[in-house]
């Protein structure tokens, strides 16, 4: 299933440190497609896909989650767009 996290980002040196070596770390199951940051660097949205929501909850909030409040949404494929 696709995954969007919306990221507000209360650290940005230290989420972005995080984002870094969450990525050489990513589990089997879950892949990310994109991640989107606006210019202030306040907010990220990061398009995922992934065997359960449960899994990279997990997996974000271990890495991310004491640097950014993470909000998680099941995209519906049927009525999406370029997926």
């Amino acid at each position: 299933m696709y995954l969007v996290v919306h990221h507000e980002i209360l650290d940005h040196e230290k989420f972005s440190d995080a984002v870094k070596e969450c990525l050489d770390c990513i589990p089997e199951g879950i892949k990310i497609h994109k991640v989107l940051q606006n210019s202030d660097k306040t907010k990220a949205c990061c398009l995922w896909e992934s065997d359960k929501l449960s899994s990279l909850k997990i997996f974000l909030e271990g890495h991310t989650g004491d640097f950014s409040n993470n909000n998680y949404m099941i995209v519906d494929e049927e009525n999406s767009i370029g997926i």
